[in-house]
């Protein structure tokens, strides 16, 4: 493990032992049966699920992911308090490399497994207090995703080249152009796809729909775009930036999908427990 491999793991072990400090300073932890078996379940399910995720090779590793382990631990998280979906969190991380053992645990990855859960958590926690609108919602949604382009397009035109595997390749002009082009048509691509499921849903659904929108948007910008292509630089020098190229064009299918998937699973999940 080279020194920043070491700097980070530490930064991550902080980071997650000041998110502890904070959840259980504000949201003490309650003995709860039916949360923790609720936690149990879903954690369960994310393990069950993770055995069927497609691993894909980026730049010669196996760094992209494409499955449905995250939504179920979004749900999860969704369901129960903070200081549950924080431990709800870390046991996942800790069964998840036991079923799937890597060379070494790095904290980072186990901070994203923990926010998965938490962000969620918090999320509806909060709207309980504070009311936000439909309207208002999905425009946060717009502006969060044209933002993420204009800011991936910068990166783009900045960028004349892209180191990989210790060697720098270059960023050709033509290569520009096509990577600002997908950036631009994916992204453009989600915000109809999203306003379709938004206006084919029933009036009496459509405040839950934009909520938990809401919540797979917050998770795909600060755990896929944001930690996990940070952790994979720092561990395995892949570029930040063609890492994030790739997991935008992933999004575009990936969100919508998220959105249908998880927000059937809590509507059955919550009419259960009613």
């Amino acid at each position: 493990m080279d020194m920043n491999a070491i700097i980070a793991q530490v930064v991550a072990g902080i980071l997650i032992i000041l998110l502890g400090i904070f959840i259980y300073r504000h949201f003490p932890l309650r003995a709860d049966g039916k949360t923790m078996i609720l936690g149990a379940l879903f954690i369960i399910l994310s393990l069950i699920v993770s055995m069927f995720t497609v691993r894909i090779p980026l730049f010669g590793i196996d760094s992209l992911r494409i499955g449905f382990t995250q939504v179920m631990l979004v749900v999860g998280g969704s369901l129960i308090a903070p200081g549950w979906a924080f431990i709800m969190g870390i046991v996942y991380d800790l069964l998840g490399l036991l079923v799937n053992p890597t060379s070494f645990p790095f904290l980072g990855f186990t901070l994203g497994n923990i926010l998965v859960c938490v962000i969620p958590s918090l999320w509806y926690h909060s709207s309980k207090t504070k009311k936000l609108t439909d309207h208002n919602m999905m425009m946060a949604v717009d502006i969060s995703l044209v933002i993420l382009c204009i800011l991936s397009i910068l990166f783009i035109v900045v960028n004349d080249e892209v180191n990989i595997n210790s060697s720098a390749v270059p960023f050709e002009l033509w290569m520009k152009f096509t990577a600002g082009f997908i950036c631009v048509a994916v992204s453009s691509i989600l915000i109809l796809v999203l306003h379709f499921i938004k206006n084919k849903m029933p009036q009496a659904n459509l405040h839950e729909l934009t909520n938990w929108m809401m919540v797979v948007l917050l998770i795909e910008v600060c755990i896929q775009f944001g930690c996990t292509p940070i952790w994979l630089q720092v561990m395995y020098g892949i570029p930040w930036a063609a890492s994030l190229f790739v997991r935008i064009v992933k999004a575009c299918v990936m969100i919508p999908l998220n959105v249908l998937i998880g927000y059937n699973i809590l509507k059955v999940v919550r009419r259960i427990k009613a």
